[in-house]
């Protein structure tokens, strides 16, 4: 993840050199390499070089468009990534402060439930415990 944060940027950095380049190769090619090339063979490269101007003028945009949602998607599915990598790193955490404080906690949700309601509470939750239990020793191991 640290990695795609390094080289995004320095991917989108290395597009727009590309980008700003461009036009100074064209030109090179345009007055120096064609020259070169009639003159040693005969052809003419400046109807290839328009074709290829032109080509890459309508594709520029499309292809800026692919790059933006092909980074979009890097980055989506990075934080959904990151926020997996949370969660499981969050469960020992979670467990082991529930495991330390468990009799306190028990009883303040035991302070909570009204005094009416506390023994059918307290069976239900019991019940609610065994069939849990029951249901992993069966199915878990």
């Amino acid at each position: 993840m640290v990695s795609l944060l390094i080289l995004i940027p320095l991917l989108v950095q290395q597009l727009k050199q590309l980008g700003e380049a461009i036009p100074g190769i064209f030109n090179w090619v345009e007055n120096t390499l064609a020259p070169q090339v009639q003159e040693w063979t005969g052809y003419d490269l400046s109807i290839e070089l328009t074709n290829a101007r032109e080509t890459l003028v309508e594709n520029w945009r499309d292809a800026g468009g692919y790059l933006a949602q092909a980074l979009g998607q890097i980055g989506r599915s990075g934080m959904a990534f990151v926020s997996w990598i949370t969660y499981v790193a969050l469960i020992p955490v979670v467990t082991f402060y529930l495991l330390l404080d468990w009799n306190r906690l028990l009883d303040n949700i035991a302070n909570l439930v009204p005094r009416q309601w506390a023994d059918d509470t307290f069976r239900l939750a019991r019940r609610c415990d065994e069939v849990l239990s029951s249901f992993c020793a069966g199915n878990c191991w």
